[in-house]
């Protein structure tokens, strides 16, 4: 046995003593609250196939689409171009339950891929399968909205042919064009419908503001003797 002794040289200490390194785990930082909401699982599944544009299609490796079957959730399926390698699957669907209930869906998912990130400011859990079914796919559930998640599904036709770590690149990716479209979608689905009152504003004023989706809107402005504050958002 090779012993050690002190000789009286310490670094950051007092003598014969040896600082020991900071090994507290960090504090968790909380989930990312959604900036709004994006309501999905009353649309039509044509609504969800719409989610990807062609040019992001291509940039995920799918060039076909079709609705899912009638009974199921409103979705997507896209499929590879006949003869493209590797030959893959992307699904989205607009699942009815929370985030954590559409996640918990497998008993113990696959840790090595497991991850948390917000899409878009929007919170999201990706993961896959439990050990031995991984090579099927790799999934991304989007919390979009209270009691509703947004699920990306992208699998391999053949296993192995796709890495895990490809799989979920693409999953996130398919699920942030999504996402970015949705946001944009519902920007456009709500009309100016939001009163604002400011200072000295004078009746049929036009200003611009931001309405309660956080999409940009212009709207009327009243006269009003207090600070600016919106009174009314509703959509149509």
């Amino acid at each position: 046995m090779v012993g050690f002794v002190g000789t009286g040289c310490a670094l950051g200490g007092d003598k014969g003593q040896v600082a020991s390194p900071d090994i507290s785990a960090p504090a968790p930082q909380p989930a990312p609250e959604r900036p709004r909401e994006l309501a999905v699982v009353n649309r039509q599944s044509a609504d969800i196939c719409g989610l990807l544009t062609p040019e992001q299609q291509t940039q995920v490796g799918v060039g076909r689409s079709g609705p899912t079957a009638p009974g199921e959730a409103p979705g997507c399926v896209w499929l590879s171009v006949p003869g493209a390698e590797p030959d893959i699957s992307v699904e989205i669907e607009a699942l009815s339950k929370g985030i954590e209930g559409a996640y918990d869906r497998s008993d113990e998912p696959f840790p090595d891929m497991a991850a948390s990130y917000a899409i878009a400011g929007v919170p999201a859990k990706q993961g896959q399968g439990s050990a031995g079914l991984e090579a099927l796919g790799c999934r991304v559930d989007v919390d979009v909205a209270e009691g509703e998640t947004l699920e990306v599904f992208y699998s391999p036709t053949l296993t192995g042919t796709v890495s895990n770590q490809d799989m979920c690149a693409r999953a996130k990716q398919a699920a942030e064009f999504a996402v970015s479209n949705l946001q944009a979608r519902g920007c456009a689905q709500f009309r100016d419908v939001v009163m604002w009152k400011v200072v000295g504003a004078g009746p049929g004023g036009v200003g611009n503001g931001e309405d309660a989706t956080g999409c940009a809107r212009r709207s009327r402005l009243r006269r009003w003797s207090g600070p600016v504050r919106v009174v009314a958002v509703r959509s149509v």
